[in-house]
């Protein structure tokens, strides 16, 4: 990797981590906002600037968070192989690309795809599933116009499992090892006339 701070690598790993985070608050929205329905108001200094569709919101931050996903997913060190989980091999011709036994972090280690899946709490046959979903998803539906891609019907489900599993991953095996603190979401809900 060409020279790189610790700061400046940390802070580029921060903001694919918040995109994450934004895409898990917006999955968990998703299913009770009224698509025809709901519009996205953004406020600016109090005052109204933008309104949009909810699929606007939605889409943009999902998918921002799949491709996040991928590559933060890459960077732990798992890719996949005919839908397998598996652990990744670095080429040494992308020296820029940023991985976690980088020297710049000390002695942290790839994760192995076992213990990628030992991280759900549920069972690891289901954590892999979402794991391998979220990278072909990137893959194949969102990095690349691939024909025959189709999504899988259960996508949101394993989307969640997918995005829990790569911030619990990040924490444990990064951020926690490091003694850095986990980035704090960078939106928050606010609940204006609204119960619940």
């Amino acid at each position: 990797m060409n020279d790189v701070s610790k700061e400046k690598a940390i802070e580029i790993l921060g903001y694919r981590f918040n995109a994450i985070q934004v895409g898990l608050l917006v999955l968990k929205k998703q299913s009770y906002w009224s698509e025809d329905k709901s519009k996205v108001c953004i406020f600016v200094d109090g005052n109204l600037d933008t309104e949009a569709t909810i699929t606007t919101l939605t889409n943009s931050a999902i998918e921002s968070a799949i491709i996040h996903s991928r590559v933060l997913l890459d960077f732990l060190g798992l890719k996949v192989n005919k839908n397998r989980l598996v652990q990744a091999h670095r080429n040494k011709n992308h020296s820029d690309n940023l991985f976690i036994e980088h020297e710049v972090f000390g002695s942290l280690k790839v994760v192995t795809p076992d213990e990628a899946v030992n991280t759900y709490s549920g069972q690891s046959k289901e954590a892999e599933k979402a794991l391998v979903y979220v990278i072909h998803l990137a893959n194949k539906g969102l990095a690349h116009s691939t024909i025959n891609f189709e999504a899988n019907n259960d996508d949101f489900r394993l989307l969640d499992i997918a995005f829990r599993g790569v911030v619990k991953l990040m924490e444990n095996r990064f951020y926690i090892p490091l003694g850095l603190e986990t980035p704090v979401s960078p939106v928050s809900e606010v609940r204006i006339g609204r119960k619940g």
